[in-house]
C-alpha cells in the first residue's frame, strides 16, 4: 500500500469545525440524558391508546418500525437531493459514482440484520452522519473525505471509551458492564453516509485530493491492539468489562435475533473497516488497491470465531477457581457430619460474598444484620462428585415441604448450579433446605434458535428428577419447621447447619448419542477437565415478632429507611393502598425480605443466580 504524495495542507473552516466537536461533545457527554429521552419514548410507546389499542409488546414493536421508517425517509430524500443536484453530470457519471453508495447502504443492511438491537440505535448512524458531515465542511471545504471520515471514526470509538470507562465503570460503578465493540461500526458507517455527499460530487467535478496515507496510518494505529486477541478471554474481560462470549447471538424483547461483537472480532475488524471504506471514498481512486483488499481480508479471517460446544466454552469471566481432589468412594459417608479426613484434606473455599454489588444493602435495611459466613468443601470420585456447605445461622427455619416442592426454591439455604463440560448453555440445579428438603432442576439457557422464551433468562425443568443424589444435613441448634416464612422469630439463638450431598455421574448424563456439539460423552470426568459450579448460600429473614394486620407509613418508611419520595414510588410501584395512611405488615415484610434478604455465592453472579457464565470452575485433579 505505497503512500502518494501528500496534497497541500488543508484550509480549515473552523466555525463548521467547533460546531462538529461541540455536537460531538454534547452527544457524547450527554448519552444519560438520550438514554433518558429514549426510555421516556419506548414507554409511551408502551402506553395503551398512544400508537396502538393495547400498547405494550405490540405499541413498541409499532414504535419501532415508524422510527425505521423516518430514518430510511430522511436517507432517500438526501439521495434524492443530490442526484437532483447531480443529474447535469449525466448518468454515465452518476452510475459510475454509484458504488460506494452501495457499500454504504450494504454494511447499514448488515448492521441491521446482526447487529442492532432496538431500532433507537439507528440514532447512531444520524449523529455520526451529521457529524462527518460537518467535518466534511470544516476540511478543505469537502476536499478532504478520506481525512473527514478518519476523524469522525476516531470520534466515534473516543465515544464508545467514554460510554464504558467513564459514564458504566467510573460514574456509575457498575459491575456489569462492557466496551461495546459493535457501536463504533454503527458510528463509522454513519460518518461514511455522511461524508459520501462530497465524494460524490468531488467525483462528479474531478475534484479533490487523495489521502490514502491518512487512511492507511489510522488502519495501522487501530492495528495495534491486534496482539490483544491472543490473550485469554478472562485477560480480555478484565480489561474491557464483562462480555457476554456464549451464545454469540441472542435474542431480545422485540423478538429480533442479534450478534454481539466481541473483543476478538472487534479489535481486528475495525483497521479492515477503515482501509476498506477509507479506499472507497477516495475522490481520485475509484477502486481499494489489491494491497488494500489482501490486507482487509486477512484481518477479517483473524475476527472469525468458530463455535464449537464439543469442549464447552473458554472460561471469560474473572471467577474463583479450585482444584479438586480425587478420593476413593468409599472415603465419604453422605451423613451430614463431614468428619472424614478427606473433608479436612479438601481445600475450603470461601467465605462467599454478596452476590450482588449491593454494598448499600445494609445501609437500606436499618438493623438487618451482616449475613454469617459460608464456605464450601468439593471433592470426587470415580463415582461421582460430592460437595459439603458449611453455614453460620443464627435463626434455623424452614418449611416441611416434599421432593420438588416449589416453596424449596423459596426458602432459606443452599444452591448447588452446575455445568458439566462448561458450555453455558445447559446445566443442573439442585436446592436444599435446612430441613433436607430438595428439588432438582434442568435449567436451560435461552437464546436464539432456543428462544422458546425469550423473556425468561433460564428455562427451568422441574419435572426432571434425579434420584440418585443423596443429601445429608445436621442441624448444630435447634431446627424450626414453620408454617410461613413470616412466622416469627423464636427466642433461641442457633450456630448453623452442614450440607452433605453425593451426585452419580450419571445424573449429568443428558445424551446416548456423541457428536461434536456435545458435552456429555466423557463421564466420569478425567483429570484435567474443567466443570463450571455456581454454589449460593440463600438467607431470608424472618419478622422479631407476629406481623401486624396493618403499619402506619410513618414506621414502615424508617423500617425500610426510605425517605417520602421513595416511599412514594415504591407505593406506586407496588401497588400499596395507602389512602388510609397504613400498609399491610404481610406487604410490608415482602419489601424487607426483597431487599434484605441475603444471597451468598462462592463466585457472584451480581443478579440473578442463574448466570452459568459467572460460576466458578472445578477443575478435577489426581
Amino acid at each position: 500500500m505505497p503512500e502518494p504524495s501528500s496534497p497541500p495542507s488543508p484550509s480549515v473552516q473552523r466555525p463548521w469545525l467547533i460546531l462538529a466537536l461541540i455536537l460531538w461533545a454534547v452527544l457524547t457527554l450527554g448519552h444519560g440524558t438520550g438514554l433518558d429521552v429514549v426510555t421516556l419514548l419506548v414507554e409511551w410507546a408502551r402506553t395503551p391508546g398512544t400508537i396502538s389499542e393495547s400498547g405494550g409488546q405490540i405499541g413498541f414493536l409499532r414504535g419501532e418500525r415508524i422510527l425505521a421508517m423516518l430514518v430510511g425517509l430522511l436517507f432517500l430524500g438526501m439521495l434524492g437531493f443530490i442526484v437532483r443536484r447531480a443529474v447535469s453530470f449525466g448518468v454515465r457519471a452518476l452510475v459510475a459514482a454509484s458504488p460506494p453508495w452501495f457499500l454504504c447502504a450494504g454494511l447499514a443492511w448488515l448492521c441491521w440484520r446482526i447487529v442492532i438491537v432496538y431500532t433507537t440505535e439507528l440514532v447512531h448512524f444520524a449523529q455520526y452522519a451529521l457529524i462527518g458531515a460537518l467535518l466534511t465542511v470544516a476540511l478543505d471545504k469537502g476536499r478532504r473525505p478520506q481525512l473527514s471520515f478518519v476523524v469522525a471514526v476516531g470520534l466515534g470509538f473516543v465515544d464508545e471509551l467514554w460510554q464504558h470507562y467513564g459514564l458504566h465503570v467510573w460514574r456509575l460503578g457498575e459491575s456489569t458492564h462492557y466496551l461495546d465493540w459493535s457501536d463504533p461500526f454503527l458510528n463509522g458507517v454513519g460518518a461514511f453516509a455522511g461524508v459520501l455527499p462530497a465524494v460524490t460530487w468531488l467525483r462528479l467535478r474531478g475534484d479533490g485530493f487523495s489521502q490514502a496515507g491518512v487512511v492507511y496510518k489510522a488502519a495501522l494505529i487501530a492495528a495495534l491492539p491486534l496482539p490483544l486477541v491472543l490473550l485469554d478471554p478472562v485477560t480480555l474481560a478484565a480489561w474491557f468489562g464483562s462480555y457476554p462470549y456464549y451464545p454469540f447471538w441472542d435474542e431480545h424483547t422485540n423478538l429480533k435475533a442479534v450478534h454481539w461483537v466481541t473483543p476478538y472480532e472487534g479489535i481486528p475488524l475495525l483497521p479492515a473497516f477503515l482501509l476498506v471504506v477509507g479506499a472507497v471514498l477516495d475522490p481520485v481512486r475509484r477502486t481499494p488497491s489489491v494491497a488494500v483488499l489482501a490486507a482487509a481480508t486477512v484481518l477479517v479471517g483473524l475476527a472469525i470465531q468458530p463455535v464449537s460446544r464439543q469442549r464447552g466454552t473458554a472460561v471469560h469471566e474473572v471467577v474463583p477457581q479450585t482444584m479438586v481432589s480425587l478420593i476413593d468412594d468409599a472415603d465419604i459417608l453422605i451423613d451430614g457430619h463431614a468428619d472424614e479426613a478427606a473433608w479436612s484434606d479438601a481445600p475450603r473455599l470461601g467465605p462467599f460474598v454478596h452476590n450482588t454489588d449491593a454494598a448499600d444493602r445494609y445501609a437500606l435495611c436499618p438493623g438487618t444484620p451482616i449475613l454469617p459466613a459460608t464456605h464450601a468443601r468439593i471433592l470426587w470420585s470415580s463415582a461421582a462428585l460430592y460437595i459439603l456447605v458449611e453455614t453460620e445461622d443464627v435463626d434455623i427455619w424452614a418449611r416441611d415441604l416434599a421432593r420438588d416442592a416449589g416453596g424449596v426454591l423459596g426458602d432459606e439455604g443452599v444452591r448447588l448450579l452446575i455445568d458439566d463440560g462448561g458450555e453455558e448453555v445447559l446445566f443442573h440445579e439442585i436446592d436444599i433446605s435446612p430441613a433436607n428438603a430438595v428439588a432438582d432442576l434442568l435449567q436451560l439457557m435461552g437464546g436464539a434458535p432456543l428462544d422458546f422464551n425469550p423473556w425468561a433468562p433460564a428455562l427451568g425443568y422441574i419435572r426432571f428428577d434425579a434420584n440418585e443424589i443423596s443429601t445429608a444435613v445436621v442441624v448444630d441448634g435447634s431446627l424450626e419447621i414453620v408454617s410461613s416464612q413470616f412466622s416469627p422469630v423464636v427466642t433461641d439463638v442457633d450456630v448453623g447447619y452442614h450440607v452433605e450431598v453425593r451426585i452419580p455421574w450419571e445424573v449429568f448424563r443428558t445424551t446416548s448419542t456423541p457428536s461434536d456439539n456435545t458435552v456429555h460423552t466423557t463421564l466420569p470426568p478425567q483429570v484435567g477437565h474443567r466443570w463450571r459450579l455456581g454454589l449460593y448460600r440463600r438467607e431470608t429473614p424472618r419478622p422479631q415478632q407476629a406481623l401486624q394486620e396493618r403499619v402506619d407509613v410513618p414506621s414502615a418508611r424508617q423500617r425500610l429507611g426510605l425517605s417520602v419520595d421513595d416511599w412514594q414510588s415504591l407505593a406506586a410501584e407496588r401497588l400499596w393502598d395507602t389512602d388510609d395512611g397504613m400498609v399491610t405488615g404481610v406487604g410490608l415484610w415482602q419489601e424487607v425480605v426483597h431487599r434484605c434478604g441475603g444471597l451468598q455465592a462462592w463466585s457472584p453472579t451480581y443478579k440473578d443466580l442463574r448466570q452459568p457464565a459467572r460460576f466458578g470452575v472445578i477443575e478435577f485433579a489426581e
